[in-house]
């Protein structure tokens, strides 16, 4: 019986223009449109139902001055806010994170703003704050220490799960990895 060779695919040689399909996208979409995945589990939510409520300060992001911003050590989070149709509920928690000064790590995040993505050491900090700029608030608490600040943050990793951050504490991360 003769072997059947399978028939190559055929190349495409009608390649888009790219102007051509820039015009395309600016119908279609109006410009860039960007997602992410958003994890929610209820179950971990009350998980932290233990945890005590916390002071948050809130600002826009980038601030307009950072000496409100004290040096103390401190947990953060980022969210993307559209400020669309009144609705403070349409954010999003994207990243948590501790700090040993939140003054020095928000400006830290500042020198990311239009930097170059080859260079910078955080690419995932680097595209939250390119791609939603503008369009980010900062909340932020103080610590007592940075071993409150290192519990805190796992604490908010564990109930959130924001898509911003890319390690998580090993149990949620083997959960994670499992879908």
């Amino acid at each position: 019986m003769p072997r059947k060779t399978a028939k190559p695919t055929p190349k495409r040689t009608d390649a888009l223009d790219p102007a051509v399909f820039r015009e395309i996208n600016d119908l279609a979409f109006d410009g860039p449109i960007y997602g992410t995945s958003m994890w929610y589990s209820p179950k971990a939510w009350s998980g932290a139902s233990g945890v005590p409520k916390r002071k948050w300060s809130a600002m826009d992001f980038p601030p307009d001055d950072l000496k409100p911003i004290p040096k103390d050590p401190g947990v953060y989070l980022f969210f993307v806010a559209p400020d669309v149709f009144g609705l403070p509920q349409a954010s999003g928690l994207l990243y948590v994170g501790k700090a040993t000064s939140l003054r020095s790590r928000i400006s830290y995040y500042l020198g990311q703003i239009d930097s170059s993505f080859t260079k910078t050491d955080r690419p995932y900090v680097w595209r939250m704050v390119n791609v939603w700029h503008g369009h980010l608030r900062w909340y932020y608490t103080v610590t007592t220490d940075v071993a409150e600040a290192e519990s805190l943050e796992d604490e908010m990793l564990t109930a959130l799960r924001p898509p911003a951050n890319k390690s998580y504490p090993a149990s949620i991360s083997r959960r994670q990895r499992a879908f």
